[in-house]
């Protein structure tokens, strides 16, 4: 009845970000919302260094506006 009744967090997260091709990320919370697992697939970039690269690239030189 439960697939999942005697897997480990990781195997779960793992089925989870392999469900969709363009996922990138999974992660299995409480309810206080500590992450209990995560994954991040593959050949992804996470998004947060992404953001980083995209505001570092409009930053102007010291002296210029």
């Amino acid at each position: 009845m439960n697939a999942y009744k005697k897997a480990t967090l990781t195997e779960i997260v793992e089925d989870l970000v392999n469900m969709d091709q363009s996922m990138r990320f999974a992660a299995i919370i409480d309810l206080k919302g500590n992450i209990l697992e995560s994954i991040m697939k593959k050949g992804k970039t996470s998004l947060k260094t992404q953001k980083k690269k995209s505001i570092s690239a409009f930053r102007l030189p010291k002296g210029e506006k």
